[in-house]
């Protein structure tokens, strides 16, 4: 019994279509990436280049699968380390990054004002330590090779939840 159907086709270009993979160059973590309309470019910040490609190694692998609302987030935090890395100058290579710049960050956090002269939250400072703290546990369990295990500071901003004002019931 004949099939009502037409054959398909199947005669195919002989022109490549695109390269093989062992001949792909491997995309670079610190790449410039578009999440919504924030391009996020590691290449951009004046870290020094391996603490600089081991924040976005780790940046791409533990922040990448979040929510663009998350992985936005997660950079702006970058960007403030940055800012700190570029006005204290505590931070030269990846060995710098140990608990003795952690206790610096965690004061230079302390010591950011808003445009008004008011200090930040203590959520706001905490949830930016918070994701740097989140890249560093990653380079420290996935990458020790790059990164000694690090001692953080615990509790560096107590009272967080009890300085919000209470919901009435």
């Amino acid at each position: 019994m004949k099939s009502p159907r037409q054959s398909i086709r199947r005669a195919l270009s002989q022109e490549p279509v695109a390269a093989s993979v062992r001949d792909a160059q491997p995309a670079r973590f610190d790449a410039p990436r578009l999440v919504r309309r924030t391009v996020i470019d590691f290449s951009s910040l004046s870290l020094p280049e391996d603490v600089r490609l081991a924040l976005a190694q780790a940046f791409w692998c533990h922040c990448g699968a979040r929510s663009p609302r998350g992985i936005k987030s997660c950079w702006e935090s970058v960007l403030i380390f940055n800012r700190f890395a570029a006005e204290s100058g505590a931070v030269r290579s990846l060995a710098d990054l140990d608990r003795c710049m952690l206790v610096r960050y965690i004061e230079w956090l302390n010591a950011q004002r808003r445009a008004d002269g008011t200090p930040w939250a203590v959520s706001t400072r905490a949830n930016t330590y918070g994701a740097l703290r989140q890249l560093l546990r990653w380079l420290e369990r996935c990458r020790p090779d790059l990164v000694d295990r690090i001692d953080h500071p615990f509790a560096p901003f107590p009272g967080r939840v009890a300085t919000r004002p209470h919901a009435r019931r």
